[in-house]
């Protein structure tokens, strides 16, 4: 199975931890990957919630942030945790992802 959790709203982060944790534990293979764009990239800002994500991508999670959003938000790709995937456009990795069978969630 393979699902894409999507986030665009800073405020939503600890549903989209939660929701990947409860994935994790499932008992079944996923290949969950948590696209953020929008207001969600400001998570960088955000020591505690960085290292859970890094838990999370060590669990097997890939985080994806889109380079417009973060582009907008004056982060700068260099001083990005070296665990956050760089995507040139969110909506158009979201297509992409959908076309090689993720499903899409957006809690």
């Amino acid at each position: 199975m393979k699902i894409i959790l999507h986030i665009n709203e800073l405020e939503k982060w600890p549903t989209v931890v939660q929701n990947a944790k409860n994935t994790l534990t499932s008992g079944m293979h996923v290949d969950l990957v948590i696209l953020a764009n929008g207001g969600a990239v400001q998570v960088l800002k955000d020591s505690a919630m960085m290292t859970t994500l890094k838990e999370l991508v060590e669990a097997s999670v890939v985080i994806r942030m889109c380079q417009r959003s973060l582009t907008s938000f004056e982060f700068d790709e260099p001083d990005l945790p070296s665990f956050v995937r760089v995507v040139p456009v969110g909506m158009i990795e979201l297509a992409l992802l959908q076309t090689q069978g993720y499903s899409y969630i957006k809690p």
